[in-house]
């Protein structure tokens, strides 16, 4: 028998893939972050069977400015952190790349 495990960014598509290849939801999956909540193993014959995580994102890897575009393409959850915070990095975004657009 096989057992792999299914890891990754938050909301890419890693439960969607279980049930593509299960060929039925056995999976729970939505368009937005933060619906797998735990590890659970999903069989997907009587060979093989996937371990659906939540998404991960390496803590050496996430600086403030990274964090700030996830939570700008909703790839973390809201509670991860401060709205206000993200619309004002996004603005500051915006701005940046309209005066770095040619004219």
């Amino acid at each position: 028998p096989v057992r792999a495990a299914v890891l990754g960014y938050p909301n890419v598509g890693k439960s969607a893939l279980i049930n593509r290849l299960v060929g039925r939801r056995k999976a729970k999956s939505e368009n937005r972050p933060g619906v797998t909540r735990g590890f659970s193993w999903v069989r997907i014959d009587s060979q093989v069977q996937l371990l659906d995580s939540p998404g991960i994102i390496p803590a050496k890897q996430v600086s403030q400015r990274v964090a700030y575009r996830l939570a700008m393409c909703d790839d973390i959850g809201a509670a991860a952190y401060d709205p206000q915070a993200v619309a004002s990095a996004l603005l500051e975004a915006l701005v940046l790349a309209e005066a770095e657009r040619p004219a």
